[in-house]
């Protein structure tokens, strides 16, 4: 077999082995800067979003596992926790201090006649950011 031929059939076999990598990935991958909410990640994140789904957008998977609880209610009626991330700076690291931060709304209501919760997480309904 020729040189050529050789080098053709590698590049094919390993194109073949390699596709199935390719195809597992997951939709949602996590983020490039981890620690911190770029602007393109929190223009990502739509009303609706499950406390786990934002996590992953923002790549804060890992410590801290949510972002930093800054308000929490519980009631019969109501449950809200609205959670804070750091935002990055123009290297795409963590801000040094909280001089800035993106906070995220999550919130389930119950039924008013019964008082029971609708099963499933809290969804996010109010997102801002600032600097």
């Amino acid at each position: 077999m020729s040189k050529l031929k050789r080098t053709v059939a590698c590049v094919v076999v390993a194109g073949g082995l390699a596709a199935p990598l390719v195809a597992m990935t997951p939709a949602e991958a996590y983020s490039g800067t981890p620690g911190c909410v770029t602007v393109r990640e929190y223009r990502s994140i739509t009303d609706g979003y499950s406390q786990t789904r934002v996590a992953k957008r923002f790549g804060t998977l890992a410590k801290p596992y949510w972002g930093r609880v800054t308000f929490r209610y519980n009631s019969d009626y109501w449950i809200e926790v609205d959670r804070e991330w750091r935002i990055c700076n123009s290297a795409g690291k963590p801000r040094s201090s909280w001089s800035g931060g993106v906070e995220v709304d999550f919130e389930k209501e119950s039924d008013w006649d019964t008082g029971q919760f609708p099963s499933g997480p809290l969804l996010s309904t109010y997102k801002s950011r600032w600097s």
